[in-house]
């Protein structure tokens, strides 16, 4: 399965999930270690710097970019915005995390 045929986590379609990384463009120093580590193609480059491009990509509850930037320069939603989404599951199935962030 590609990276873009993955169209619901966990039943719950993920055009109705607002997960995604933000780049504060005030830490970023464009090191770029958020692309390379990402490896579901929710990034892209401009003008040298990461920008979001593709945020239905992220895998929903994976934080990996936000731990391997060293300035601090990405977020992903609150701890309690996932733990709504995990109340809405409709289906009881295993999540096919990136494993990049070892979840």
């Amino acid at each position: 399965m590609g990276i873009n045929d993955k169209k619901a986590w966990y039943g719950i379609p993920r055009d109705q999930i607002n997960w995604h990384p933000t780049v504060d463009p005030e830490k970023c120093t464009a090191c770029l270690t958020c692309v390379n580590f990402c490896k579901q193609g929710v990034y892209a480059v401009e003008d040298g710097k990461p920008a979001v491009k593709h945020p239905e990509n992220c895998v929903v509850g994976c934080r990996g970019c936000d731990t391997v930037c060293p300035m601090g320069a990405i977020s992903h939603p609150s701890d309690e915005y996932l733990q709504e989404l995990e109340k809405r599951k409709k289906y009881d199935t295993i999540s096919d995390c990136c494993s990049q962030c070892k979840r």
